[in-house]
């Protein structure tokens, strides 16, 4: 009889047993594949801290008329040649945007400048021709003369 429920005994543990098995299975993958996404959150979290320091500086030149303007606020043409040395002298050197105010034209005198100012620093720009309305059109040539 002791044998009996012996084996009574064991075919309810088998059984149980299969169950249980694949219930801790699940737990124990959900608990993975969370502690997975967790941690990979937590590593991109990290990557993009560190990449915010790489992120380029940008400075915005306006030349409106005779005035240049650097970030909003009027400059010389020597201010701006200072102020691009000290960013030269870091190392690293901001990304420019130069821009040609439409309500008030550019002198293509001073685009110019600054034109050649920003090609000492790597930066091409297309040098502006004068319009026909400038003063330049108007001085005769030897053959109308």
């Amino acid at each position: 009889m002791n044998t009996s429920n012996n084996s009574n005994n064991m075919s309810k543990r088998k059984k149980k047993s299969p169950l249980l098995r694949i219930l801790t299975l699940v737990v124990l993958l959900c608990v993975a594949v969370f502690g997975a996404i967790i941690i990979s959150d937590l590593v991109a979290k990290n990557n993009t801290e560190d990449n915010k320091g790489a992120e380029p500086e940008f400075i915005t030149i306006k030349i409106s008329g005779d005035f240049i303007y650097l970030d909003g606020e009027q400059v010389t043409l020597e201010a701006l040649a200072n102020h691009l040395d000290t960013e030269y002298a870091k190392g690293d050197f901001p990304v420019v945007s130069l821009i040609n105010d439409t309500e008030n034209p550019s002198d293509y005198g001073v685009y110019n400048k600054v034109a050649d100012l920003l090609s000492e620093y790597g930066i091409e720009i297309e040098k502006m021709l004068p319009s026909s309305d400038d003063e330049i059109s108007k001085i005769s040539t030897s053959d109308e003369v």
